[in-house]
């Protein structure tokens, strides 16, 4: 009974209601729209300003001048690496730890 009725217990209640009704869509984030798969090596095409995996955006532009998205004509074949996607990713790895942790707490503990 304690427990239920703690400021730590409703602190954690908070936090895991905050990360349950977070909306995250990977699918948009973290995947190239080239291959469809999550980034190993995510880089931006300068030319256009989206990321793309940088096997996959290298392959394209061997025979491309375009936009593989929009067919645009590029004005630059320039790739950088996309470190915010890099640490976005990390960082949502960290939040699904920590979400499922809340979860099993909240099933052992509520449940």
């Amino acid at each position: 009974a304690e427990l239920r009725t703690s400021s730590t217990f409703r602190s954690i209640i908070k936090m895991f209601s905050e990360l349950r009704f977070k909306i995250i869509n990977p699918a948009e984030d973290f995947l190239c729209p080239i291959t469809l798969e999550a980034f190993k090596e995510p880089v931006v095409l300068v030319g256009d300003g989206r990321t793309y995996e940088r096997a996959a955006i290298e392959e394209w532009l061997e025979t491309h001048d375009t936009a593989p998205m929009t067919n645009l004509p590029l004005t630059t074949k320039e790739i950088r690496p996309n470190h915010a996607i890099q640490a976005k990713a990390k960082a949502l790895a960290s939040e699904e730890s920590l979400a499922t942790a809340a979860s099993r707490f909240m099933e052992f503990y509520i449940f």
